[in-house]
């Protein structure tokens, strides 16, 4: 048994759904409904990045907000795959998963076939931004929460591509988009013509910086918006913004 304590993850939780999180040697499940769901960890770093995510989106629920049930969605920043898997799960027609790092991409890939989810769910090894290209990351870099897609001068390059390349790629129209790319989503967002964002008929984006120029900017395409959990983001004593997220639809 590994050195952490996660016991309180594994306790009850009455949130509608019941799910609970068991952790057991190299894979944890999570119940969520009538459906037991695994994930793979290869160690404590990985173990620790995984429940916190399983905790947000499967017990605390973060994407309930979004009708995905035999609708297409496009999740940015797919991490190890549990949101996409969540969205399969919970009745998707197809996911288009985008995650950039190699590592996590691995995880992600690992778990989508494990949960028999290779048919709804196409894992893209891309980052999002405001133009396509690419960034150089060091071999060792991986996917935890609070890390943002950078050029870090490393041998590792990652390919970027953007929403309108992902909408023609894929003949997307009435999409459901979620964004959680720590930082990406402004380049990402306010690089896009109205046009493509309109392509989406809801959208659940976690900022990290404030949301004032993508509130401007979805409310001129057209969006309807709720502000979510906006929390400050302190250096010591200095207020650095706000985080949260922004539920839009149409």
């Amino acid at each position: 048994m590994r050195n952490t304590n996660f016991s309180r993850y594994s306790r009850q939780y009455d949130l509608g759904i019941k799910p609970r999180i068991f952790i057991g040697k190299d894979l944890v499940r999570v119940k969520l409904g009538l459906k037991i769901l695994k994930f793979r960890y290869k160690s404590d770093s990985d173990l620790e990045n995984l429940l916190q995510l399983l905790e947000r989106n499967y017990v605390l629920k973060t994407y309930s907000s979004l009708d995905v049930e035999s609708e297409t969605v496009v999740d940015i920043g797919a991490n190890v795959g549990d949101t996409a898997i969540y969205f399969a799960a919970s009745g998707a027609k197809h996911v288009y998963a985008v995650e950039p790092y190699p590592y996590t991409f691995r995880l992600a890939k690992e778990n989508i076939k494990l949960n028999n989810f290779g048919k709804e769910i196409t894992l893209i090894n891309m980052g999002c931004g405001g133009k396509s290209g690419q960034v150089k990351v060091k071999n060792s870099h991986t996917n935890r929460l609070g890390d943002m897609l950078k050029d870090e001068g490393g041998r590792i390059n990652i390919r970027v591509t953007t929403l309108r390349n992902l909408v023609r790629l894929y003949g997307l129209n009435g999409a459901i988009l979620k964004m959680d790319c720590e930082g990406c989503e402004y380049e990402a967002l306010l690089n896009v013509d109205n046009e493509t964002l309109q392509k989406f008929r809801q959208m659940f984006i976690k900022y990290h910086k404030g949301c004032t120029t993508l509130v401007r900017k979805l409310k001129r395409a057209g969006f309807n918006l709720k502000i979510l959990e906006p929390l400050p983001i302190k250096h010591g004593i200095r207020e650095q913004g706000l985080r949260g997220s922004i539920f839009a639809y149409r």
